[in-house]
Parts: C-alpha cells; sequence; structure tokens
C-alpha cells in the first residue's frame, strides 16, 4: 500500500460523533478530554461549553470503538449524555 492508498484507507475508517454532555459547570473540558484519550480507537475531540452543557466533537476509528462506548466513557465520569 503506497502513502496515498494509507491515507484514503485512514480515512475512510474514521467517523465524527458529535453530544451532548449536562454537567459540565461540576467538571472541567480537560478532564472530559483526558478520559476520552483513553478510549482506544479516539482522535481528535472538541469541546464547547455552554452553561452547564458541552457540545463534544470527537473522532475515532469505528474499526476500535464506537459512539456508544465513547459515551459511556463520559457517563462514567457521573455526567450525563444525550
Amino acid at each position: 500500500m503506497d502513502a496515498k492508498e494509507h491515507v484514503k484507507a485512514t480515512i475512510e475508517k474514521t467517523k465524527t460523533g458529535t453530544f451532548t454532555v449536562l454537567g459540565m459547570d461540576c467538571c472541567p473540558p480537560s478532564v472530559v478530554k483526558d478520559v476520552l484519550k483513553q478510549v482506544n480507537g479516539v482522535g481528535k475531540t472538541a469541546i464547547k461549553v455552554s452553561g452547564s452543557k458541552g457540545k463534544v466533537t470527537v473522532s475515532y476509528d469505528d474499526k476500535k470503538t464506537d459512539l456508544k462506548s465513547i459515551k459511556l466513557a463520559v457517563s462514567d465520569l457521573g455526567l450525563g449524555v444525550e
């Protein structure tokens, strides 16, 4: 596989998901990001906080994880996930 094919294969495996996290007024975004980094297959994460809600956007390798598992990791912090 040459470099071009490798990039194409990587892009095809990468998905992006967005979800809302409740309780962000009690938990810093850095804690959520640290937990997401520990999930095998998670790539970039972005969190936008407004009041007690956070909008989380995460890219992930769907061969290694899924959005349900990612949300579970966040809810294990005691935060609500929608």
